[in-house]
């Protein structure tokens, strides 16, 4: 018998840090604060577009695998402003109205090495 995936759908309110370290033209960075994600998930087909208050839009799009209660999205991603490269989001949970995980990926055109982790809700569903 094959379990049902768990289904992310949905409009959240994120909190996480990320760090951006090796990058060609920019120092290490730390991002840390509040993003809007909005996910679509069919399947094992998922899309993701965080809102980065000062950075527009990035937008992870590739295949979603669970292990037990826990999920992997693996893909690549483009951003508004042009940067591309490839994310995992590891140790993925969702229970109702609550999600998190972690990060780890690099970008193709600026060298960044990416790593952090979140936590954000989604108001329109109730935890069960």
């Amino acid at each position: 018998m094959i379990a049902a995936l768990e289904n992310y759908t949905g409009n959240y309110l994120i909190a996480g840090k990320f760090q951006a370290t090796g990058c060609f033209n920019l120092g290490n960075q730390t991002i840390a604060g509040g993003f809007g994600v909005t996910i679509s998930q069919s399947g094992s087909t998922m899309s993701m577009i965080w809102q980065f208050p000062a950075a527009g839009t990035r937008t992870y799009s590739g295949g979603y695998a669970q292990s037990g209660h826990m999920g992997t999205l693996g893909g690549n991603y483009i951003c508004s402003s042009g940067e591309v490269g490839e994310m995992v989001f590891v140790e993925l949970t969702n229970h109702p109205g609550v999600m998190t995980g972690r990060l780890v990926g690099q970008s193709s055109t600026l060298g960044c090495n990416y790593t952090g982790y979140f936590a954000g809700i989604d108001p329109n569903k109730s935890p069960q």
